[in-house]
């Protein structure tokens, strides 16, 4: 690594975006001191990074000791708590961006946050598509009352509700805060996002941080664009740079004269609804024409409680059709359990009525239950199992495989494999499949018989070869 040219404002960025934090602070380790010394940004993005790896990150830390940006988005750190150990012992520390990171898939990760928050230590944090959710982020407004030093705040794709808007903008009220830089919308593909832009919590909270900004500059309010005012930027370090200007309209906030202020005063006194910011921006628009103001602000609040109304028609609609479609599922669930046990009752009595009838065997013509009773499946006719297992032993013994017929007298159902094996000891069946394949072997005609006394293997060869047709 070349020796920075200017130590206040060097940045070190690994060239391969696989350097991992051991092989980074190899890597470290051959540079002269002087040149670690003036790191003031070091960016780990895209790294891979894992918890394991900030034992190394930590060894990192301590060769820079000017560091003041620290970005590690898009990797996968969630321990926040060995993280923030780590941040303690950097003084110059001002800046984090964890964009990326699955923060909000570790309870643990969100309190360890809260108490990075609490620690009045950094100006900047980066929060934004970190898997935050609503109570975390409520969380996170509530510590931001006591925080001192917090100037730059993204959550941005971690706060999809109108609710929280207002929550924040609560936070920005309080006298501790010091938000300058918020940036609380989703993501431009949400569907959400430019209902949320143009929500008038918003415009308030935009209204807030441009006068915060200008009491912390001691100047006048700068321009703020309703496409990029109040919002931290994409990148770490971005948001160490002010964002460009708009090329469309932008509107300033001028310094209220007591007069104005006087204005403020009654239109707040006769629209107890509406907020002091909504009333300024309203008077800004209009010239200062508290007619003109106040029609504006008659006009949206009309507007908003008939959308109000409409919605409310709306949801009860849906709830009373969600319920109709709740008792139908459930009347049809009755239903079924009704035809089940119904069908469950017939097949037990069904079953009570079999098991008290009694068949006569085809063969012994004695009576027997219906348990003792075998029924062929091809004919149906019915012998008890004693007989049905003699008959088929007597014809194995006999040398009768491939023709059993059935024991009724005139019937010309053969007997299947299965039959046979079913009612068949494991003994019997074995001898059974030996005269089966025997009478297999007999009629294949290139079939011969080994001629060593006591062998009894067949072989299947070619009739054409004089040698195999000479075997007898």
């Amino acid at each position: 690594m070349a020796a920075p040219s200017s130590p206040a404002n060097s940045s070190f960025v690994p060239a391969n975006s696989t350097v991992a934090p051991p092989a980074l602070v190899r890597a470290l380790q051959r540079c002269a001191p002087p040149q670690l010394a003036g790191v003031a940004t070091l960016d780990l993005s895209q790294r891979g990074l894992v918890n394991s790896d900030l034992v190394g990150l930590e060894v990192v830390l301590k060769m820079c000791p000017a560091v003041a940006v620290l970005v590690l988005d898009q990797n996968n750190i969630t321990d926040i708590a060995k993280l923030n150990s780590i941040i303690a012992t950097c003084p110059n520390l001002k800046t984090l961006s964890l964009r990326a990171n699955p923060v909000g898939n570790n309870p643990d990760a969100v309190t360890a946050v809260l108490s990075l928050i609490a620690a009045n230590s950094l100006t900047t944090l980066d929060l934004s598509n970190t898997n935050l959710h609503d109570s975390d982020v409520r969380s996170i407004a509530a510590v931001l009352v006591t925080n001192t030093s917090l100037r730059s705040l993204s959550l941005s794709g971690c706060v999809p509700t109108v609710v929280l808007q207002n929550e924040f903008r609560n936070v920005l009220m309080h006298n501790n805060s010091t938000l300058s830089q918020l940036n609380i919308l989703p993501l431009a593909g949400n569907a959400e996002y430019n209902h949320l832009k143009d929500s008038s919590t918003h415009m308030e909270i935009v209204t807030v941080l441009a006068a915060r900004r200008s009491a912390q500059a001691g100047s006048a309010p700068p321009p703020i664009s309703s496409s990029s005012a109040g919002s931290l930027s994409s990148s770490a370090s971005a948001a160490r740079t002010p964002p460009p200007p708009s090329s469309g309209p932008v509107e300033r906030l001028p310094p209220l004269s007591p007069v104005q202020l006087d204005q403020v005063s009654q239109l707040r006194a006769i629209l107890p609804h509406c907020t002091r910011e909504s009333i300024t921006s309203a008077l800004v628009a209009a010239n200062f024409d508290p007619n003109t103001a106040f029609e504006k602000l008659s006009t949206e609040t009309a507007s908003r409680e008939a959308s109000s109304g409409t919605e409310a028609v709306i949801q009860a609609m849906l709830r009373a059709e969600q319920e109709e479609l709740e008792r139908e599922n459930r009347r049809r669930a009755e239903n079924e359990s009704a035809d089940l046990a119904l069908i469950q009752q017939m097949n037990e009595q069904q079953c009570a009525e079999l098991r008290a009838k009694t068949f006569d065997c085809a063969i012994c013509a004695c009576d027997y239950p219906a348990s003792d009773i075998y029924i062929r499946d091809l004919c149906y006719h019915k012998f008890c199992r004693e007989c049905f297992r003699a008959y088929i032993l007597a014809k194995i013994q006999d040398g009768v495989t491939r023709d059993i017929k059935c024991p009724m007298g005139g019937c010309k159902e053969l007997m299947t494999m299965i039959e046979v094996k079913q009612m068949s000891d494991p003994l019997v069946f074995a001898k059974y499949e030996e005269f089966l394949l025997a009478a297999a072997l007999r009629d294949d005609p290139n079939c011969r018989w080994c001629p060593r006394r006591d062998c009894g293997n067949a072989m299947i060869g070619n009739s054409d070869n004089p040698m195999y047709s000479a075997l007898i």
